[in-house]
């Protein structure tokens, strides 16, 4: 689901909520004419129509950059929904509707998020069981608890609905992944286009990640001297290291004729960093005994990987690539075969960067 589209959805599930809390505050009042009436079906309304209006500060998922502004978001639409909890009486309607937003926030698949409002959630259910033991406006008769669940319950079935909708649409996407045109026919990866649609992909989560790219180490002289199939068989070797190094949750990508990607997801630089280094040290480690000519040299073919992390949302894709294949180069112009992990100084180094990019791209790298 597009987040311009999930806060749209958001809104709607606010308010229906409103709706049904004007029709159950009228008859708790028909229910308890009187003072005290007034002001118990009164105030909630009150109270949500004030966080109806305000909404757009809250409803904001697309300019989330930070945890205090996250959390700020997910409290507001847990409290939005806590109100009649802290109204009613009875427990167990009302926990129907605080498990409401929790349900809606699960269609950004986003684990922080998700995190983050199952801690808010838990929070409000225990002060409003506490509450509940010490305060009661008014007892809820049936109706009223019907009404509760109701308004829980079509709230429910419309994310549901939406997350039926949202699965559909991600089966008839698979064709995607199965689409020969995004995938390398020599190494069966995912290629460059399938590359920066996924970095992008994640640039809208919360949750970090990172990206590594690898690079054969004097390749054109590995193809020169050892001939064309060899240096195919070595490209696949380096493949294949990486599938029994990387994690299920990572994805390889062919980058360019000559560089291998993968994406890391919910992984930090220091965890990329060592998984980088084993399929680094894993790959030098390689023999290839069954090329007379390179068992005659022996010389030890070795790769270059430059890494990079995202802990930022929103950042742009083509700038995180752009960085981390700066951090490559500076791994190549620094003695080769080591992981370099990119960090803000080397835009001290920028200037030289395009040069040596330069002359690496028409030459070898």
């Amino acid at each position: 689901m597009k987040e311009s589209n999930f806060n749209i959805f958001f809104g709607k599930l606010l308010t229906l909520n409103l709706i049904f809390s004007v029709i159950l505050y009228t008859i708790v009042f028909l229910f308890h004419i009187g003072v005290l009436g007034f002001i118990f079906a009164l105030l909630p309304v009150v109270c949500k129509l004030l966080l109806w209006f305000w909404r757009e500060s809250y409803l904001n998922f697309d300019e989330i950059t930070d945890k205090g502004k996250l959390i700020f978001s997910l409290t507001s639409i847990t409290l939005f929904y806590g109100i009649d909890a802290f109204i009613c009486s009875n427990f167990i309607p009302v926990s129907i509707l605080l498990i409401v937003p929790l349900f809606a926030i699960t269609l950004k698949k986003d684990i922080e998020m998700i995190k983050q409002e199952c801690i808010i959630t838990f929070a409000f259910m225990v002060i409003i069981l506490i509450s509940s033991i010490f305060f009661v406006p008014f007892k809820a008769n049936i109706l009223l608890n019907l009404m509760l669940f109701v308004m829980g319950l079509v709230q429910i079935f419309m994310i549901i609905k939406r997350y039926t909708e949202e699965t559909l649409s991600i089966s008839a996407k698979s064709d995607f992944f199965m689409d020969k045109s995004k995938r390398d026919d020599m190494t069966g990866l995912y290629n460059s286009g399938a590359f920066y649609e996924e970095v992008e992909e994640r640039t809208k989560l919360m949750a970090p990640f990172c990206i590594f790219i690898i690079n054969i180490d004097n390749f054109k002289f590995v193809k020169d001297t050892y001939g064309q199939p060899f240096g195919d068989y070595v490209l696949r070797t380096l493949v294949n290291t990486v599938k029994k190094v990387s994690r299920s949750q990572d994805t390889g990508f062919r980058y360019g004729r000559e560089d291998i990607a993968v994406v890391l997801p919910k992984t930090t630089d220091d965890e990329a960093f060592r998984i980088a280094e084993k399929v680094r040290k894993s790959f030098c480690e390689t023999t290839y005994e069954h090329n007379a000519e390179w068992v005659r040299t022996k010389r030890p073919i070795t790769v270059s990987i430059g890494l990079i992390e995202n802990n930022q949302r929103g950042a742009i894709a083509q700038e995180l690539i752009e960085k981390c294949d700066q951090a490559l180069y500076y791994s190549k112009q620094h003695g080769k075969n080591q992981t370099t992990t990119y960090h803000e100084h080397m835009m001290e180094w920028e200037d030289k960067f395009e040069d040596f990019r330069r002359k690496y791209r028409n030459y070898e790298r």
